[in-house]
């Protein structure tokens, strides 16, 4: 019925026979005015649920917004929408 899809929801490679590892970099790595498209977030219940309430997932394209280095908040911006995210939890947020 799902046909064997390549990924999980989050965005995790399904391992099938022999294991392919792919490069994944966390948008931390990114810089203020960098573009991305969201392709893996670490499976957490509570930042699924923050994801899910502000319209991300997985294969959308942001923008970094802004990064307030003091208090440690990364500012993603899609379709002109602001979210907020600790730099904790930007670690959790993957790009290719």
């Amino acid at each position: 019925m799902l046909g064997y899809p390549k990924y999980c929801p989050h965005g995790a490679l399904i391992p099938r026979g022999s294991l392919q590892e792919e490069t994944l970099h966390a948008i931390t790595e990114l810089n203020t005015g960098d573009s991305f498209t969201l392709s893996k977030v670490r499976d957490e219940v509570r930042l699924l649920s923050y994801l899910y309430e502000n319209d991300i997932k997985i294969n959308d394209t942001l923008v970094i917004q802004s990064i307030d280095e003091a208090n440690h908040i990364m500012y993603l911006n899609k379709n002109d929408q602001l979210v907020s995210l600790s730099m904790e939890n930007a670690k959790k947020l993957y790009y290719k």
